[in-house]
């Protein structure tokens, strides 16, 4: 198995964003991994200059510091990055910047009708990584979820305790 040193954790604020969050950071622990912290402001890149785009970036580097500051002390170490621009390209390139093992995603949970029509950035990342990509569930999917059979070579990541003796 690949020595993972580096998980890339691309972040959004949302519930999922959460349950990734602590499902990376037991991962990282387990690893002995560095964490890096991803978010890509889509509204300063949208709007660059005004103060809405100053109040947008200033709120999200906010929140990054209030996320790595849930890790410090519980992973090896942590960074963070905050980026303007197209969620995409922006974590696929900071995933090769700091040389990620892994691209840690949260999920929106979006219907399949949904995920069709519009896409979704956790899609694309999955499809377009070069090192493995996982998506994690929000934790009341994930308690409900059943395995897909789409055929999309993709697969949500699932924690669960390794089945015991007997």
């Amino acid at each position: 198995m690949t020595n993972i040193k580096t998980i890339l954790l691309a972040l959004d604020f949302s519930e999922d964003s959460d349950d990734a969050l602590a499902f990376t950071r037991d991962l990282a622990r387990a690893l002995g991994a560095e964490i890096v912290l991803i978010y890509v402001d889509e509204v300063a890149a949208t709007v660059p200059g005004s103060s809405l785009a100053e109040e947008h970036r200033t709120w999200a580097a906010r929140q990054l510091e209030k996320a790595r500051a849930q890790l410090i002390d519980q992973v090896s170490s942590t960074r963070a990055l905050l980026r303007e621009g197209a969620p995409v390209s922006e974590i696929l390139g900071a995933a090769e910047e700091v040389s990620a093992g892994m691209i840690m995603l949260g999920s929106h949970g979006r219907s399949a009708v949904s995920s069709i029509l519009l896409g979704s950035v956790a899609d694309r990342v999955l499809r377009r990584a070069r090192v493995p990509a996982l998506v994690v569930p929000h934790a009341a999917d994930a308690a409900s979820a059943r395995p897909s059979h789409r055929g999309t070579g993709r697969a949500a990541l699932k924690a669960s305790p390794p089945a015991g003796p007997g």
